[in-house]
């Protein structure tokens, strides 16, 4: 029987990369350089660093509204939450918030990819000849970051914010996987940390909503509601945590990827090559499930029976689950 096939994992090549400085400063790359992700390309002189903090902010002893920050210093309390300096800067009231801003300092423009360089603008970007593999998102907010990227223990739901604030102070400027589920209070306590971006499996309206409040990239593999992250998804996450990525809207089809750096003699191992739009169902596929009510689960293919499919669904491998042909799809991971 013939089955949907959806790509998640895309293998790009000959992709033009353009790393730009924050403000005027000094570009160090020259065309034909040979870089690798954390190649400096460029410096400038600037403050990147901001942190809001909701306005229920009770600020720590000795300290008031323009108070000077070092790294690491408690700030004060929110919400009974303990909130701590990721860098030296000073606070200053915002509006309805707090904003914590980093001084001034020395900015190295990082590379990210393994590439060559194919044009500089003077004082300002570097144009590098790359190539990566994509992993597609079911939806995502409309910002694009790069950075450093951190994968949390797939974590339950209860564990979420254990994890992040064991995490806290490592935060700040980057892009994390937070688990099968991104919880409202996850995500919310995310953006107060500076983090950039907050991948899952699944999140919830709510969650979305604040994040495009407060310009955080939020993206899901899954869909919406509590929807586990495909393991074989997960597993490739796992083998790129503190590498530098990128997330960006917009791609594929409006839903947003992951971007991966990888260098050149990389090769993309696939379940499924050159197989157009639909494929054979076989045993081992890897599919998502559209039927009531595992609607957006995914899992394996163990057996075929006829228009019957029996699925092994990821985090609840000890159970088969019965689909009716043609509710599913499979995924090429």
């Amino acid at each position: 029987m013939l089955v949907k096939v959806i790509k998640k994992a895309t293998f790009i090549k000959n992709l033009n990369i353009e790393r730009t400085l924050p403000t005027n400063g000094t570009v160090t790359s020259r065309k034909g350089d040979k870089v690798e992700p954390f190649t400096k390309l460029g410096m400038a002189k600037y403050s990147y660093g901001l942190m809001r903090i909701d306005s229920s902010l009770r600020l720590a002893k000795g300290k008031n509204e323009d108070s000077y920050f070092y790294e690491g210093e408690k700030v004060g309390k929110v919400n009974g939450q303990n909130v701590y300096s990721p860098f030296n800067g000073n606070l200053f009231k915002q509006e309805d918030k707090y904003i914590l801003k980093q001084e001034e300092r020395d900015f190295w423009l990082l590379a990210g990819v393994w590439g060559e360089v194919q044009s500089v603008v003077e004082n300002r970007s570097v144009l590098v000849k790359s190539q990566c593999m994509d992993l597609a998102l079911l939806a995502s907010t409309d910002f694009s970051y790069s950075g450093e990227f951190v994968v949390f223990p797939n974590p339950s739901e209860l564990l979420e914010l254990q994890y992040i604030e064991k995490f806290a102070r490592d935060v700040f400027g980057k892009i994390i996987y937070a688990g099968d589920y991104a919880s409202y209070e996850l995500i919310s306590r995310a953006i107060e940390l500076g983090a950039l971006g907050v991948l899952a499996g699944s999140a919830d309206r709510r969650g979305f909503v604040l994040a495009k409040k407060n310009s955080l990239f939020l993206g899901v593999f899954s869909g919406f509601g509590f929807i586990a992250t495909p393991k074989p998804i997960y597993d490739r996450l796992k083998e790129i945590s503190n590498r530098y990525v990128f997330v960006q809207s917009g791609l594929p089809a409006q839903s947003g990827v992951l971007r991966i750096p990888v260098p050149g003699d990389f090769i993309l191992s696939e379940l499924i090559k050159d197989a157009g739009n639909f494929v054979e169902l076989e045993k081992n596929m890897i599919v998502s499930v559209l039927q009531p009510p595992y609607f957006g689960y995914s899992g394996q293919v163990t057996e075929i029976q006829g228009d019957e499919i029996y699925v092994k669904v990821f985090g609840r491998e000890e159970e088969s689950i019965m689909v009716k042909y043609p509710n599913l799809i499979v995924l090429d991971l």
